[in-house]
């Protein structure tokens, strides 16, 4: 079965970003995160879905 959810290190890991990154996507509301309580300091998870969306909606750079 493949991952259906990351922690926000693995998710820079999968997409090779920082994961400085991964974090400002998530406050600015690009990146969708979802915590397993609603307490700070709760384990922080993004869904597969959302972070491939995420990836997908990136610039894309074309050869010149």
């Amino acid at each position: 079965m493949s991952r259906i959810a990351y922690d926000p290190d693995a998710a820079a890991e999968a997409v090779s970003v920082s994961r400085s990154t991964i974090d400002a996507a998530i406050r600015s509301g690009d990146l969708i995160a979802r915590r397993l309580t609603p307490k700070a300091g709760s384990k922080v998870l993004i869904g597969h879905d959302e972070l491939k969306a995420w990836f997908d909606a990136l610039p894309t750079r074309h050869a010149s």
